[in-house]
């Protein structure tokens, strides 16, 4: 036995008591955690199913929002419904699975039309050239579609978008070859888009949260604006400013 080959043991022996040790070590608070793995951004509750007292299948929740009878609203003395009992405006949820582009890129679309009247939300993706836009106004279109055949809507342009949500949809696992032996492995995403139509006109202020710097609402506000702060346009002026005004220490 030659000295290279004493060598090259007594360094195979050194890894496998390195990775003996490693595997003993004792650190306080996670010794008896197990591994729960990373986190793979996805919703427990979007794979959820149950079964739909409609066509007696398994259906996922969302698409069940639309199968939801309310009460009706007891009539008053007078004979009219008072303004707390106002008609509540139907609701359509739509869902479109395994759609063939980038997660990210469809979220920065879909982000951008929350809020908006179905009119103006194929306004503002006609000026979008990328294929998230396209995929939009074909999801928009059927979802316009099953409001009126199935919620029975009366007019279709008088819609706007509640919610859109757009999550990781199905994974397909692959493998890919590097140089000489190194093997790795990967997996190609599906996006899922979720969107929620609304009965009536988009509300003046749509996420007024997002401004509390400038302006804190309270839960009856009303849509124009509090009183001593201004209209919307006020509001996101003085954003604009404050945003303007920043400035880079050390600049030249």
């Amino acid at each position: 036995m030659n000295l290279q080959t004493l060598s090259v043991r007594n360094q195979l022996g050194r890894i496998f008591c390195f990775l003996h040790v490693r595997k003993k070590c004792f650190i306080p608070g996670i010794q008896h955690q197990p591994f729960r793995g990373f986190a793979k951004g996805t919703s427990r509750d979007q794979d959820m199913t149950m079964t739909s007292r409609l066509t007696g299948k398994k259906t996922k929740l969302w698409e069940l929002y639309n199968e939801v009878i309310y009460p009706p609203s007891e009539p008053t003395n007078e004979g009219f419904v008072e303004k707390s009992q106002q008609l509540r405006p139907a609701e359509i949820t739509y869902t479109k699975d395994n759609i063939l582009y980038s997660q990210k890129k469809l979220w920065l679309l879909a982000f951008m039309i929350r809020g908006l009247s179905v009119d103006e939300a194929f306004q503002q993706l006609g000026f979008r050239p990328e294929k998230g836009a396209r995929i939009l106004e074909n999801a928009l279109e059927a979802a316009i579609e099953k409001a009126v055949v199935e919620q029975d809507v009366e007019f279709c342009t008088d819609l706007w978008i509640e919610k859109t949500l757009v999550l990781r949809g199905l994974a397909v696992p692959r493998i890919h070859k590097g140089l000489r032996t190194n093997i790795s492995t990967s997996n190609y995403h599906y996006a899922r888009l979720m969107l929620r139509l609304r009965e009536g006109r988009p509300p003046v202020l749509y996420h007024p949260y997002r401004i509390r710097s400038s302006w804190h609402p309270e839960p009856n506000c009303p849509a124009g604006g509090a009183s001593g702060w201004g209209t919307a346009d006020d509001i996101l002026d003085i954003q604009i400013r404050k945003l303007r005004r920043r400035r880079i220490p050390g600049e030249l």
